[in-house]
């Protein structure tokens, strides 16, 4: 007769506090023991950014005058990673 192993819990959803995944029939987190879990899904809060949207410059001289600044800033760090 063949003898049946028994089936390994799968990954369950990560942990709340530190995104952690860990199997489905542990109750806490092993790496911060919070016991809390989310969708893997879930949106984390967006931190809010400190630059000025486009609409917010008033006219189009200055909004091109930011995108060519901003071109001339990536290329620098482009060219300089390259090296």
């Amino acid at each position: 007769m063949q003898q049946l192993n028994p089936k390994r819990p799968g990954y369950g959803l990560p942990c709340a506090k530190c995104r952690t995944y860990y199997r489905a029939d542990q109750t806490v987190c092993p790496v911060c023991k919070a016991t809390e879990r989310v969708s893997p899904n879930a949106i984390s809060p967006v931190t809010a950014v400190n630059e000025q949207a486009p609409e917010d410059f008033g006219d189009d001289a200055a909004l091109e005058a930011e995108r060519e600044r901003f071109l001339r800033e990536f290329k620098a760090q482009v060219y300089a990673a390259h090296m």
